[in-house]
């Protein structure tokens, strides 16, 4: 099965690709298994685009960025482009504690990682919220929203994860 990628970078895949391989996910799990979501946001995002221009960033901090997260989640789950800056990972067969341990490690990987921005070496730092099925919602789109008002509230503190409650 080919699997839809992102248009603009062609590293993760589309966000209708994340809907699809959650439905399939849920129904292939066994009972009692869950699916975690985590929506992860880079933050300062905007103080990049206006130190090195959106077309610098675009072609050296976001997919440098989305390769890491590709490589991070791989055998794990899949990782999907969401918007400019905003990712979501899903992780079949995840509870919430262990992912949370998961998107703490990528937190810790990209605040450690130096990013080439031509003559300049980058940090960043993310946020993210998590979020889990079936106790947060019945289909994606709700898990999702859940996992988005977490990452709101991991935003106002930045550079930390935050589970729904």
């Amino acid at each position: 099965v080919v699997k839809e990628m992102d248009q603009k970078f062609g590293i993760l895949l589309s966000p209708k690709q994340a809907a699809l391989d959650f439905d399939e996910w849920k129904g292939r799990l066994n009972v009692g298994a869950s699916i975690a979501v985590l929506f992860i946001d880079i933050d300062n995002f905007k103080d990049q685009n206006t130190r090195h221009t959106e077309t610098v960033v675009d072609r050296t901090l976001l997919p440098e960025t989305m390769r890491l997260l590709a490589g991070l989640v791989d055998q794990r789950g899949e990782g999907y482009q969401h918007g400019g800056d905003e990712f979501v990972l899903i992780l079949p067969n995840h509870d919430k504690a262990e992912a949370i341990a998961f998107a703490e490690k990528i937190r810790l990987r990209i605040a450690s990682q130096k990013f080439q921005v031509g003559k300049l070496a980058e940090s960043l730092t993310i946020s993210g919220g998590v979020a889990v099925w079936p106790e947060h919602g019945s289909t994606y789109e709700e898990v999702l929203a859940k996992a988005n008002l977490a990452k709101r509230e991991a935003k106002k503190k930045r550079n930390t994860i935050i589970p729904f409650s």
